[in-house]
């Protein structure tokens, strides 16, 4: 066979296939590379909004955890008006003192421990002893009982929300 044989357009095929088949190989590279960089751009995005909704569970778990000891504070301060009879702090009430001091701080711990339930304890006492001396107030507990009925009604009208609303304030976590 001579190279007449062979019909020019065949001889113009294998003489490019190399750079054609390197082209297309060129741009198979480049689609890949495109693809990749789309894909992981969308993996971070994917991964921040994952971490959004993790840290926004923990802030939510964080509040609901808070608002129970905030509501049983509240109970506690509010339950001495809401009846004459002596009322000491409830377990339920003393046994948050820890799980507090943990979630808020001493402060809000010291607050439940010697404002609420120390005062209810002072308050149950003065009424037990009066309800001993056949519901009459004795007269060295005058003074300190106007002072505590006066408090419990301000602690369960705003005293106790006051010193919660910094650790109760969603507007800070949007």
């Amino acid at each position: 066979m001579t190279p007449c044989d062979f019909p020019l357009w065949l001889e113009l095929v294998k003489a490019l296939s190399a750079p054609i088949v390197a082209g297309i190989i060129g741009v198979a590279t480049l689609v890949v590379s495109f693809g990749q960089k789309s894909i992981s751009s969308e993996q971070k995005r994917i991964a921040q909004q994952q971490k959004d909704v993790a840290e926004a569970k923990l802030k939510l778990e964080l509040f609901e955890e808070r608002l129970a000891i905030f509501l049983a504070t509240w109970e506690a301060a509010s339950s001495p008006l809401q009846s004459s009879e002596p009322r000491f702090a409830p377990p339920q009430f003393t046994n948050l003192f820890p799980k507090a001091s943990f979630l808020f701080g001493a402060e809000v711990e010291k607050y439940m421990r010697f404002e609420v339930a120390s005062r209810m304890s002072t308050l149950a006492t003065i009424r037990m002893k009066t309800a001993q001396n056949s519901g009459i107030v004795p007269p060295d507990d005058l003074v300190v009982l106007a002072e505590l009925e006066g408090w419990f009604v301000d602690a369960a009208t705003s005293g106790v929300r006051a010193v919660f609303a910094p650790y109760l304030d969603m507007s800070k976590w949007r």
